[in-house]
């Protein structure tokens, strides 16, 4: 059994940002997976997109489980590595200066269809 579900996506113009699925969707159709912490923070940064955060109220606002503060800036630096595609830079991340990070306004936010298919050791309920 598959099920459609809608999830959040960030469109920007070469690449789409889906939160849920930890997922960059780039348009040559290849999927780049994101870690756990990679996509909290993008997702902070696109939930304030145009703003500048700096790398500790990204810390504190991702509120992330066991991470130390090196931790988290790592995370930032391997996220930044991502935003480059074939050596040109897709996702528009920016470090601005000594002040912190933006990403640029998305072209649009939408609801994307997914599908999901489940996990085949769960039981099915209707059985």
């Amino acid at each position: 059994m598959v099920t459609k579900v809608n999830s959040r996506c960030y469109r920007f113009s070469n690449v789409d940002f889906e939160p849920e699925s930890r997922s960059l969707f780039w348009q040559d159709s290849t999927v780049s997976t994101l870690t756990y912490e990679e996509c909290r923070l993008l997702e902070m940064l696109c939930y304030h997109a145009g703003e500048v955060l700096s790398a500790r109220i990204l810390y504190a606002s991702t509120s992330l489980p066991d991470s130390s503060f090196s931790q988290h800036q790592n995370s930032l630096c391997s996220l930044l590595a991502k935003s480059y595609r074939h050596g040109e830079k897709i996702l528009p991340l920016d470090v601005v200066g000594d002040h912190g990070y933006r990403v640029a306004l998305p072209q649009k936010t939408y609801q994307r269809q997914a599908e999901v298919i489940p996990n085949p050791s769960e039981p099915d309920p209707l059985d």
